[in-house]
């Protein structure tokens, strides 16, 4: 897990210096798969999925607007 937080540590600090600052909060899910999730919501207007996978660099990047989720 702490390679975990650390590449996501790095990740955030890569979006504040391409995208500028922003808050945030972030939730982990552990699975069962021993796979580490990170859940994020933040005050972004919005940035493209292709940048955020860039960005992000260590796999799926799934992105949905809060206005529009039905759950």
């Amino acid at each position: 897990m702490n390679y975990a937080n650390w590449e996501f540590k790095k990740f955030i600090q890569r979006l504040r210096y391409y995208h500028g600052d922003f808050k945030y909060l972030s939730v982990i899910e552990f699975q069962k798969r021993d796979a580490i999730h990170y859940y994020i919501i933040s005050d972004y207007s919005y940035i493209g999925h292709s940048d955020i996978e860039k960005i992000w660099g260590n796999g799926f990047v799934w992105i949905r607007d809060l206005l529009k989720a039905k759950n």
